[in-house]
């Protein structure tokens, strides 16, 4: 959780039947710091391929219900979610690619987060979207602040969906 910390080593691997971080099937990447600390991220492995109409497939949301039709896909029940240590923070989203059309998010809904002591969270909220792709792709921000007796500090989680692909970033 130090600002401009460097990452010691990264492990990837396919979660198995000892699911502790993520479902089973879900690639998992854990980053080390020099401090022992880790930061957890893992991304389901579709059940059902999306093929958008460049090749790139959705790999980096967990949870969803996916459905398709001509020209389009849809995405629902996503959950957008990450981990910083003792605080882990997550929503739901639905959304829908469409070849040759603007992509879009259609809902954000139901944030959650879990701190462990000695920090507080409080509840996430979106603070920063744009439901539909343009020359930039859609997104919708969620954060939280989180407390600890050293200070406070803000973490979110990014919902990205354009190129016919959804995928999350976080800091």
């Amino acid at each position: 959780m130090t600002p401009g910390a460097e990452p010691v080593r990264t492990d990837t691997f396919i979660q198995d039947g000892n699911a502790v971080y993520a479902d089973d099937g879900d690639r998992v990447s854990v980053t080390w710091f020099a401090d022992g600390s880790p930061v957890v991220t893992a991304a389901e492995i579709p059940t059902e391929k999306i093929e958008p109409a460049d090749g790139v497939s959705p790999m980096s949301i967990q949870g969803c219900t996916y459905s398709s039709g001509s020209g389009y896909a849809n995405a629902v029940g996503c959950t957008i979610s990450g981990w910083w240590g003792t605080v882990q923070m997550a929503f739901l989203a639905d959304y829908t690619t469409v070849q040759g059309g603007p992509d879009h998010i259609v809902d954000t809904y139901n944030g959650w987060q879990q701190c462990v002591i000695p920090t507080t969270c409080s509840r996430p909220s979106e603070i920063q979207s744009k439901y539909y792709e343009n020359s930039t792709p859609a997104y919708s921000r969620w954060a939280s602040t989180v407390t600890a007796p050293w200070g406070s500090w803000e973490v979110w989680m990014q919902l990205n969906v354009g190129g016919d692909s959804g995928w999350s970033t976080s800091s």
